[in-house]
């Protein structure tokens, strides 16, 4: 629920939401592996081997250009005061190839 912003009944804006009934699973994964040789392969496997059942409820997303803007806003101001590292960047610079460091060494000043 979004407080700040309200549908037409007045009601908080649900920006995603799942119209199918609580407490369910969104995504549901039966994944079954017969053995050909087994007792019950061709009575309660249908002679299938592998089987993959995918169920998926419904996912409801409401694009609200206001309440959007307003989360963008407070994951910039929550993640400003984090530290480079904090934030996922990479820190480590690649250590120099020791050939070139030589070379550099070994090169005469231009006159």
């Amino acid at each position: 629920n979004c407080l700040e912003f309200t549908d037409s009944k007045g009601d908080p804006l649900n920006i995603i939401s799942s119209s199918d009934e609580s407490g369910k699973h969104l995504l549901k994964m039966e994944y079954v592996k017969a053995a050909v040789d087994g007792p019950h392969f061709d009575t309660v496997y249908n002679r299938t081997k592998q089987l993959l059942d995918v169920s998926f409820s419904s996912l409801d997303l409401l694009l609200h250009t206001e309440a959007l803007l307003s989360i963008m806003n407070f994951f910039t101001s929550a993640s400003s005061g984090l530290t480079p590292a904090e934030k996922g960047a990479d820190v480590e610079q690649a250590p120099e190839d020791p050939k070139r460091a030589v070379a550099k060494s070994d090169a005469a000043p231009a006159a």
